[in-house]
C-alpha cells in the first residue's frame, strides 16, 4: 500500500472461505486477509495498530475451569460481527464479490461488484482488541458481582468456568445473558454444561445448547482442550500429530515443527513432548542444518516417539482437579 496514494479508492481486502469440519457450529466462515500485499507496498494490517492484549491469562481461566464440581462453557454467537465500523472506515474494507459466472480468472466474463464490510472483519489486525475493549466499556456500568468478574474475565468471546453447583450456574447464566443482551441485543449463547440433563432442563431459554460428547461426532473443546462432559474428563486433540506416521524425510526443522503442534497450556502432556525439546537440544549442540536428514540414531528416537501418539488417545485427566472445599466448615487446617 502506498500511503501517498488514496487509499480510500483503491484498497480491497482478499478473501477466501475457511471450513472447519471440527466445529459443530460456524463451521464455514469467510477470512478476509488484511496481511495481504503488493510487491513493495504496505497491507492495511501494516498501518494499523494492533492495540494492547486486553486478554485474561489463559492459564488462570483453565485452572477456574477444573475448580468446582460443575462447569460450564459459553460463547457469543458472531460476536466480531456484532461491533459496528464506522461508515467513514469502511473505505478500507471493500472487496469484490463474483455474482455469476462461477470461479474464473478471466474477470472479464464475471459480473463483479464491489461491497463494504460493515462489521469488526476476521483477519484485521486489531479486531481482537476492538472486541474486548467494546465488552468491558459495556461492563463498565455494573457493579461488581460473580457475574460480572466472569465476564470481564472472557477470552475474546469464550467464557468458561465452574461452580459448586447447578442452582448457582443457572442464576450466573441469567444474569450473564441479561448483562449482554442489555447493551448487546443479543444472547449469551451455546451453553457447554457437565450434566445432559442440565442442557436438557434449559432448553426453553433463548439459547443454543451443545449436545453431549457422546451424541455429537464434534468433540466439545476448550480452548482447543477436548472435553468429555459426560464423564467429565479433558484430554489433548491429536489429530494433526497422527498424520506424522506419514513423514519420510526427519530433518530438525520437521522436529521442531512437530513440537509446536502441542497446544497444551496447561503441560498435561509436558512428559511426552519434553522428550523432543531435549532431541532439538542435543541436535542444536551438534549444528545439525534445519534441513539436512538428521543422523540415524536422532531419526530412531523421533520415530519410536511417533509410535507412542497412539497412548495419547487413551490419555485423560479429570477435569476437576480436587475435591470441593467447603469454606463454610469450623475444621481447622491447624490449632
Amino acid at each position: 500500500m502506498n500511503l501517498n496514494q488514496n487509499i480510500n479508492t483503491w484498497y480491497f481486502l482478499p478473501h477466501h472461505t475457511v471450513v472447519s469440519e471440527q466445529k459443530d457450529s460456524t463451521n464455514v466462515r469467510i477470512d478476509f486477509d488484511a496481511s495481504s500485499k503488493g510487491k513493495g507496498a504496505l497491507s492495511l494490517n501494516d498501518c494499523l495498530e494492533s492495540g494492547p492484549n486486553l486478554n485474561p491469562d489463559l492459564l488462570k481461566i483453565i485452572l477456574r475451569f477444573r475448580l468446582h464440581k460443575i462447569a460450564f462453557c459459553a460463547d457469543i454467537q458472531r460476536a466480531f460481527l456484532e461491533i459496528e465500523i464506522v461508515e467513514e472506515d469502511r473505505q478500507l474494507l471493500k472487496f469484490l464479490c463474483i455474482m455469476k459466472g462461477g470461479p474464473n480468472l478471466d474477470l472479464r466474463t464475471h459480473n463483479v461488484e464491489t461491497f463494504h464490510y460493515t462489521r469488526v472483519t476476521f483477519g484485521v489486525k486489531c479486531s481482537s482488541f476492538l472486541l474486548a475493549a467494546v465488552i468491558k466499556l459495556h461492563l463498565e456500568k455494573y457493579v461488581s458481582t460473580k457475574a460480572y468478574e466472569m465476564l470481564i474475565e472472557l477470552y475474546v468471546d469464550d467464557l468458561i468456568n465452574s461452580t459448586f453447583d447447578i442452582t448457582e450456574a443457572l442464576q450466573l447464566i441469567e444474569d450473564m445473558i441479561h448483562k449482554l443482551s442489555e447493551g448487546w441485543g443479543v444472547n449469551f449463547v451455546r451453553m457447554g454444561y457437565k450434566f445432559y440433563y442440565f442442557t436438557r432442563g434449559y432448553e426453553s431459554a433463548n439459547m443454543d445448547c451443545w449436545e453431549t460428547s457422546e451424541e455429537s461426532d464434534v468433540p466439545l473443546k476448550v480452548h482447543e482442550i477436548i472435553w468429555d462432559n459426560v464423564n467429565d474428563n479433558l484430554n489433548i486433540d491429536i489429530k494433526e500429530l497422527e498424520k506424522l506416521n506419514k513423514l519420510v524425510k526427519i530433518t530438525k526443522r520437521v522436529i521442531l515443527s512437530t513440537c509446536g503442534m502441542f497446544f497444551d497450556p496447561i503441560g498435561i502432556m509436558s512428559p511426552f513432548n519434553i522428550r523432543m525439546k531435549l532431541l532439538l537440544q542435543i541436535m542444536w549442540v551438534l549444528g545439525i542444518s534445519w534441513d539436512k536428514c538428521v543422523r540415524r540414531d536422532i531419526k530412531a528416537t523421533f520415530l519410536e516417539w511417533i509410535k507412542e501418539i497412539e497412548i495419547l488417545k487413551q490419555f485423560k485427566i479429570p477435569r476437576q482437579y480436587c475435591n470441593e472445599i467447603n469454606l463454610e466448615s469450623k475444621e481447622h487446617l491447624f490449632s
